[in-house]
């Protein structure tokens, strides 16, 4: 028997080769509607977090932030799909 390992979370970079990562956010949504998606990226435009929000992002880290600021970020958008010990 096998069985289908489903992620939690989803790190999503906002510019992919040859696309806009938020245009492939509704297929994760729809493929996998109980995951998290956090978009990690450059871009700081605001218009681009309102975009990812809107679209069903969770978060929105810049690739600039530390690895502190990346770790709270995961841990704040994922103590709501799972208890993550403080």
């Amino acid at each position: 028997m096998s069985t289908r390992s489903v992620p939690d979370l989803v790190l999503l970079d906002l510019r992919l080769p040859g696309m806009d990562g938020l245009d492939s956010l509704p297929c994760f949504k729809s493929t996998l509607p109980d995951a998290k998606v956090m978009i990690l990226t450059q871009s700081d435009d605001e218009a681009d977090v309102l975009r990812a929000i809107s679209r069903g992002a969770s978060g929105y880290l810049l690739k600039s932030s530390t690895l502190d600021q990346i770790t709270e970020g995961i841990r704040s958008i994922m103590v709501e799909r799972v208890r993550v010990p403080e």
